[in-house]
């Protein structure tokens, strides 16, 4: 959950906004919260923004290829639906899905600003539940298809013993131990390469792609 211009909303996986699976472009998605359900309303946010794929001079994005610096889309909250910053539902445990007792929260404290290989991280998805890993790549790119690419994204390697990130899992955060419950938001994950390593959107290029001008807010207190 974020505000963006002070505006209510949630930033989610583009490739998950269209039934194609591709980035970019603004399809007026509907956001479904925890998924859509044809007798219950759970339409919790509506796709507001998100860039389309373009040529960046940039050497990992070369000549005739179309890329962007992160899988992200900005949806805006529906009227009515409340929102908690700051906090990351967090499960029982490593490799866990389920979050008891109700409420336990991961803390936000801040944004991290850089990152290295070696780096301990966590990301908590829908499908995979809480898991470890360590940094291997800071800036690298992910080809989405042809002469399609995601570049200057982070890569991580499982080092919990469990697989890779599942469908579900995408737009999940990613986050730095800083200490007890406390975290700092490095990014959303987006995709996965073999059994291990997975790859993540940076926070500061979604904050970039989705309006570098604009004034954003993940936290209450601390950052």
């Amino acid at each position: 959950m974020t505000e963006r211009n002070n505006v209510e909303g949630v930033v989610v996986a583009s490739h998950c906004t269209n039934s194609d699976g591709d980035i970019g472009g603004v399809d007026d998605a509907n956001i479904y919260q925890p998924s859509r359900n044809l007798i219950v309303n759970n339409k919790v946010a509506k796709e507001e923004i998100d860039p389309s794929l373009h040529h960046i001079n940039d050497w990992d994005c070369p000549t005739n290829y179309q890329c962007r610096y992160s899988d992200a889309a900005f949806a805006e909250m529906e009227s009515g639906v409340s929102m908690d910053l700051g906090e990351i539902a967090k499960p029982e445990g490593v490799r866990e899905i389920d979050v008891d007792p109700a409420g336990t929260t991961f803390d936000i404290t801040g944004e991290a600003s850089s990152l290295k290989p070696g780096d301990d991280v966590y990301y908590i998805g829908a499908t995979r539940g809480w898991r470890t890993a360590e940094v291997s790549d800071d800036c690298t790119y992910y080809t989405v298809k042809y002469r399609e690419r995601i570049i200057c994204v982070g890569a991580a390697i499982i080092g919990d013993g469990g697989p890779s990130p599942a469908s579900g899992d995408s737009g999940g955060p990613v986050l730095a131990p800083d200490g007890g419950d406390d975290v700092e938001l490095l990014g959303t994950i987006f995709a996965r390469s073999g059994s291990t390593v997975f790859y993540f959107s940076r926070i500061g290029y979604i904050y970039l792609e989705l309006g570098s001008s604009a004034t954003w807010d993940v936290c209450t207190s601390g950052c």
